[in-house]
Order: structure tokens, then sequence, then C-alpha cells
């Protein structure tokens, strides 16, 4: 499994480099913006598992959100002020979720841990699907296998 990379746009230089540290200690890759401007350029030029954007940023410009939500298989998380620290999917919109904005390092270290397991699950649910020629292949094998069961076929001549 690749390792996750995260943009984290906030205005909020210590919430943004706090999360950053705590999301680095568990191995996952992040990307700081301190604006929106600064934040859309990031998004067109890498790929990422998950986009955090803090409700200052979003306020500021909903071209970061907009651009986020077009891109494929990318995770959008709002940070929202007032709300609890739980990630929590919005309006069953796939791929929006919202949390609670932390005010304390404790609640960084809370949402740092449940972005970092959302992603991880996330990741391992993309990977897990199989292709299309996986399928066939698979297939295929099943049945192989059924046709030495009932022609008798040996098993070295398919």
């Amino acid at each position: 499994m690749t390792k996750p990379k995260i943009m984290i746009a906030s205005s909020t230089e210590q919430l943004a480099i706090s999360l950053s540290f705590r999301l680095h200690a568990k191995d996952v890759s992040c990307d700081l913006a301190m604006d929106s401007s600064e934040a859309s350029e990031l998004l067109s030029k890498n790929q990422y598992s998950a986009v955090i954007i803090d409700d200052e940023i979003l306020g500021g410009s909903a071209d970061v959100f907009s651009t986020a939500m077009k891109l494929p298989r990318v995770i959008t998380i709002v940070l929202m002020p007032g709300e609890p620290i739980a990630i929590r999917q919005e309006n069953g919109i796939s791929r929006f979720y919202t949390c609670g904005k932390p005010q304390t390092e404790t609640e960084v270290v809370t949402l740092a841990e449940a972005i970092y397991k959302f992603v991880q699950r996330s990741m391992l649910n993309k990977s897990n699907i199989p292709s299309i020629s996986q399928r066939i292949n698979k297939w295929a094998e099943y049945l192989r296998r059924w046709e030495r069961i009932f022609l008798g076929k040996p098993q070295g001549l398919d």
C-alpha cells in the first residue's frame, strides 16, 4: 500500500503545523497551504488521498472545495468550529465529510488519529478492489479447475 498524502489548508498556522506534525509521526506525507490560492495551486500539482480544509479557507473561497470535490478518489474533510471531533459524512455526499475544528492540542491529537485511521481504511478499501483483468483471470482459473474435475483432464495440460 502506498504512503498516504494529505493537504492541510488552514489559515491557522499553529493548527496546520501541529496536525501535520502528528500525521508525519504516523508516516503520512503532508503539504500545508495557508490560503486558498496556495491550496488551489497544490491541488493542481499533486495527488492526495485526502484534503483537509478549515472553515476560514472555505469562507475565503469555495474554489478549493469545488476543486477537491472534482478530483477522483480524494476525500474532502472540512473542519467546522463548535462541532465534535468526529469525522462524519455530510448529507450522504460521497467523499465529503465534516469534522470539528480542534481548539486544544488534545483535540489535535484526536483529530490526527481519526484522520489517519479514516484515510488508511479508505486506501485499504480502494486497494482491495480487484481490476477487471484480475476478475477475468480468477474466473478463468475457476473454469479450468472445474474442467479438470468434471472432464478428468490432467492438471498440467491446460
